[in-house]
C-alpha cells in the first residue's frame, strides 16, 4: 500500500537525520534530490546540501521529530513534525516544521521544508551554516 510505504519513508527520512545516519538518506533519497526551503526559496541538490546539515545536526543534542499530522496525495507525503532539539549553549527549542516529499520508485525525489528561522537560528552560527 503506497500510504504505508511513503509514510514510512517520511518517517525513515527524519529518523536518519535524528540518529545522524547518513548512509541512510543515500538508501532513501535519489541522487538527484531537491530540497527547497521557505527560508531561501532555492532548489539545491540534497546531497550538496547535505554538509550544511550534518553541521547543524552536531550542533544540537537531543534531536528528534515529533509527528503531528500526516497525509497523502498522489506521489506526495505531508508531515507536520514538532522538532525537539537542544542548541550548543542548553537552550531547549520546539521548531515547527512541515516537510513534503515526492516519491518515484520508492525514493523520495524532493523535498520542500517549511521552518521558522528565528525557531532554528539558534543552531546556526554567526555566519548561518
Amino acid at each position: 500500500m503506497a500510504d504505508d510505504i511513503h509514510h514510512e519513508l517520511a518517517v525513515t527520512f527524519l529518523t536518519a537525520i535524528e540518529e545522524e545516519d547518513w548512509a541512510c538518506l543515500h538508501r532513501v533519497c535519489a541522487p538527484g534530490l531537491l530540497i527547497w526551503h521557505n527560508v531561501d526559496r532555492e532548489d539545491k541538490i540534497f546531497f550538496d546540501y547535505l554538509p550544511f546539515l550534518v553541521n547543524v545536526r552536531r550542533r544540537a543534542a537531543n534531536w528528534k521529530y515529533r509527528e503531528t499530522a500526516y497525509w497523502e496525495v498522489r506521489n506526495r507525503f505531508f508531515r507536520q513534525s514538532l522538532l525537539d532539539a537542544r542548541s550548543a549553549d542548553g537552550v531547549d527549542l520546539t521548531i515547527a516544521t512541515c516537510i513534503i516529499g515526492e516519491v518515484e520508485a520508492g525514493r523520495i525525489t524532493r523535498i520542500d521544508e517549511y521552518y521558522n528561522f528565528a525557531d532554528i537560528a539558534p543552531l546556526l552560527d554567526a555566519s548561518g551554516s
